[in-house]
């Protein structure tokens, strides 16, 4: 995958909040990522690159936090929280439906995604959707959660070119992996 590609794709998780190397091998040398500050952990098969970046935001700025691991040019692992201008907790479930609805929808129209599957999840009883798509017209698959914990917005997402990126052991691994911070 091209390094344009992952820029695409971390600047549509970015957008949306506005609104191992060898498959097969889950949990085998996996490291636990736990930044201070994040509120969460979760195991990646790798040393994941962190990256924080201010964008405007409708009057104010907001900042994202990602961690980006490319196994390699097909395989990519991404987390990334931004703070939101509302907290969840004070919002009805209709409002958490739109919020993760354009997160999902930004995501897919930023990377020419087609969404594949998708279902309503919670995270320690947080509001949070799993959804399944192929991004770039066919030429990348993925999964991705998203989750409104408070003031904050998490996304977990897998993509890579092999179609079985969406339900392989590794995905499930990470995916299952993810915890918010007690």
């Amino acid at each position: 995958m091209r390094s344009s590609h992952v820029a695409r794709v971390l600047l549509c998780l970015t957008l949306a909040a506005l609104a191992g190397p060898a498959l097969g091998q889950a949990d085998k040398g996996w490291k636990d990522l736990s930044p201070k500050g994040g509120g969460f952990s979760v195991k990646m098969p790798g040393e994941p690159k962190e990256n924080s970046q201010q964008l405007d935001a409708g009057g104010g700025k907001l900042e994202i936090r990602t961690y980006t691991l490319e196994v390699n040019q097909n395989l990519v692992y991404v987390v990334a929280y931004n703070q939101m201008p509302t907290d969840a907790n004070k919002i009805g479930d209709a409002d958490k439906k739109k919020i993760l609805d354009g997160a999902r929808e930004g995501m897919l129209n930023n990377i020419k995604g087609k969404l594949l599957k998708e279902a309503n999840i919670t995270l320690d009883k947080n509001a949070g959707r799993d959804w399944q798509f192929d991004a770039l017209q066919g030429k990348m698959y993925g999964r991705s959660r998203a989750f409104l914990v408070g003031d904050r917005m998490y996304q977990v997402m897998v993509m890579g070119e092999d179609k079985g990126v969406m339900t392989n052991k590794d995905t499930e691994t990470y995916l299952a992996s993810f915890k918010l911070a007690k």
